[in-house]
C-alpha cells in the first residue's frame, strides 16, 4: 500500500500489487481508511486516450473488516490537476513507466483576470499553462479543454478552490464548465452542454473573455 494524501478524516492509498493494464485503459485498487476505523475500498479505472478516470464499485467495511455495503455504480470522476486524483495516476503511471497523465507533474498557472474590489469582485482567475487538449463536444467546432482556477486577492485569507473545467470553441462559447467536490477529495465534473441548448457567445470584458483569449492563445494556430 502507497500513501496518496491525508485530510484529518481520512487517508488515501493505492496497492501497487493490484495495477493492471489492458492496453489504454489501467486499473488499481484505491483504498480510503477513515478516522473513524472504517475503510472504503474502490476499483479505478483510467483510460489513457481521453485521460478520464471512473470508480467501478465502492465497498465499504466497518472497523472490524466487516463488509457493510458493495456499490456497483460507475462514476466518472475528471482528473484536476494539483488534486489528489491526479497525484495518484501519476504515481500508478511512473510505476508502469508512462509520463504524468497531464503531461507534468508540476504546473504552471497563469493570471488571465484580475479582481476588481470596486466591483465587488474578491478572486483572480489563473489558467493552466501547461495542459490543453481537444474536447470531444461540441462535434461541429473545434474545442479544446482548459482549466481555470481562483485565489483570494487578500493574501491573509485561507481558501481552498478546485480547478475548473472549461471546454471552449473557436466560436467564442464555453461549451462546457465547472466541477463540483464531493467527500474524500472526489471531484465530480458538472456538464452544461446539452444538445438542444445554444449557449450564448462570450461578452467583451468579462471572465469568460479572458479565458477565451488565453485559451486561443495557446492553441496557436491549431
Amino acid at each position: 500500500m502507497k500513501e496518496v494524501f491525508r485530510t484529518e478524516s481520512a487517508i488515501q492509498y493505492i496497492d501497487e500489487n493490484s495495477i493492471i493494464e489492458d492496453g489504454d485503459n489501467i486499473s488499481v485498487i484505491r483504498v480510503t481508511k477513515l478516522s473513524d476505523g472504517r475503510t472504503i475500498s474502490q476499483q479505478a479505472v483510467l483510460d489513457r486516450r481521453t485521460r478520464k478516470s471512473y470508480l467501478l464499485n465502492s465497498n465499504r467495511y466497518d472497523k472490524n473488516g466487516k463488509l457493510e455495503s458493495r456499490g456497483i455504480a460507475i462514476y466518472e470522476c475528471p482528473i484536476l490537476p494539483d488534486e489528489p486524483l491526479e497525484k495518484m495516476w501519476n504515481m500508478v503511471l511512473e510505476k508502469l513507466g508512462y509520463h504524468p497523465i497531464l503531461g507534468s507533474k508540476k504546473h504552471i498557472w497563469k493570471l488571465i483576470w484580475k479582481g476588481r474590489p470596486e466591483l465587488g469582485e474578491a478572486l483572480d482567475y489563473y489558467i493552466l499553462t501547461d495542459a490543453t487538449f481537444k474536447a470531444v463536444r461540441p462535434a461541429n467546432a473545434p474545442a479544446y479543454i482548459v482549466y481555470v482556477r481562483c485565489k483570494w486577492k487578500d493574501p491573509n485569507k485561507k481558501g481552498r478552490f478546485i480547478p475548473s473545467i472549461y471546454t471552449v470553441d473557436r466560436n467564442m462559447k464555453l461549451v462546457e464548465k465547472g466541477t463540483e467536490l464531493g467527500s474524500l477529495g472526489m471531484v465530480y465534473f458538472k456538464i452544461l452542454y446539452l444538445e438542444k441548448i445554444t449557449w450564448p457567445n462570450v461578452q467583451p470584458g468579462t471572465l469568460e473573455e479572458a479565458i477565451y483569449n488565453a485559451t486561443i492563445s495557446m492553441w496557436g494556430n491549431k
